[in-house]
């Protein structure tokens, strides 16, 4: 489970620019449950992402995965737990590192500190087989450069790398906006077939209403610095919400 327990975040506090994102947030999600967000510009979708995933510090308040505190616990102890997804697909994968090197990196998340990892006929055949569920020819391109993929190409890549090793959590900051329309749909349709097959918990910031209500088991909106609006079921398809 994860719970989310009275947020508070200002940025530049006591200053001409103070921007007051939560006033007191409050939320849980159970394993298996996949959350879309949604809420106008600076409603702080990303910020929460941010606290979740240790990369920005709320002012008061809880963060738990599983019943363990995570609040103050630093991002790289905590990733083992959290996948993420950004809107960017140049952001999550070594562009100068192979498709091979790059699913390595993402395998050794779980391993003991020091484990050396050896690219050895098993594990190329497993990233292959991995690969191959994307459907863009990448088991074939496993020496190939990240940097050399299209921008579709590296987000899939990317949406793998955060699951693979079978986080807790996945976190998918607008992870199709950038893209083009076919790699979009492309992406939704593994973001859809990822989380249909695990427990995780994914959480989705999306500005597509379609999308929001299509994708996943629940939609949340965020404004005022709270969660304004939570819902679940065939009660969603009918939402029009006002941002």
């Amino acid at each position: 489970m994860l719970k989310v327990e009275n947020l508070y975040k200002t940025f530049a506090k006591n200053k001409p620019d103070e921007k007051n994102i939560f006033n007191g947030l409050n939320f849980c999600a159970k394993a298996g449950e996949f959350i879309t967000i949604i809420g106008g510009n600076g409603a702080g979708k990303s910020t929460l992402m941010n606290i979740i995933a240790g990369q920005t510090l709320p002012d008061k308040g809880k963060v738990y995965i599983d019943g363990s505190d995570i609040t103050y616990t630093p991002q790289h102890k905590r990733a083992k737990a959290i996948g993420r997804v950004f809107q960017d697909p140049l952001k999550g994968t070594a562009p100068a590192l192979t498709v091979e090197e790059n699913l390595a990196m993402a395998m050794l998340k779980n391993s003991p500190k020091n484990l050396k990892f050896a690219i050895g006929q098993k594990i190329s055949d497993q990233m292959k087989q991995k690969l191959s569920c994307l459907n863009l020819g990448l088991q074939d391109r496993l020496k190939s450069k990240v940097g050399l993929l299209s921008g579709g190409q590296r987000q899939a890549l990317t949406l793998l790398m955060a699951t693979i090793a079978e986080p807790k959590v996945l976190l998918l900051d607008e992870p199709t906006s950038a893209l083009d329309p076919k790699s979009q749909d492309n992406i939704l349709e593994l973001i859809e077939k990822i989380s249909n097959n695990s427990t995780m918990i994914t959480l989705m910031i999306t500005h597509n209403m379609e999308h929001a209500t299509r994708l996943g088991t629940r939609t949340i909106m965020i404004k005022s610095g709270k969660i304004q609006m939570d819902i679940s079921g065939s009660h969603r398809k009918n939402m029009n919400p006002n941002f």
